[in-house]
């Protein structure tokens, strides 16, 4: 990941979609339409139309109702983590509950851009992981 992305102009919703198509995969096998919606709480045809936004942002792919990232959605996904857990890290540290924290975060992680989430990962003492116990993982320029 690049220190310097910047946002790519999602959508709450898109987030949402990004990050439920990317935890409702199975590996070897992607996520189904179904269990997208199911997961964002909304029906098919509306995970649907999100989707086909995501499709036209060249982030996202459909075939026979599985749902991948492309490489372009994976790297958006990874930024809005890495924000995610490194802001929900430096709530916890001041006192906010965890559940608040992600709760919170949810609604602006997909703004930021890394250097942000860069910046504020060393000012708190680079921690491994959030919270949750989940790696706080940070791309170089070569992908390792």
């Amino acid at each position: 990941m690049k220190e310097g992305r910047r946002t790519s102009g999602i959508t709450k919703k898109e987030r949402d979609c990004l990050v439920a198509i990317r935890e409702s995969a199975i590996a070897p096998f992607p996520a189904r339409l179904c269990d997208v919606a199911k997961i964002m709480g909304i029906s098919s045809p509306s995970a649907l139309e999100i989707i086909g936004r995501l499709k036209g942002k060249n982030m996202a792919e459909s075939r026979n109702g599985m749902i991948t990232l492309t490489s372009g959605g994976l790297a958006e996904y990874e930024r809005i983590i890495l924000n995610h857990r490194v802001f929900e890290s430096l709530f916890v540290q001041s006192g906010i509950s965890m559940e608040k924290a992600c709760r919170d975060i949810k609604s602006f992680d997909y703004f930021l851009d890394t250097r942000t989430g860069l910046a504020i990962l060393r000012k708190i003492g680079s921690p491994p992981s959030c919270p949750h116990g989940d790696p706080i993982r940070v791309k170089t320029e070569d992908g390792s």
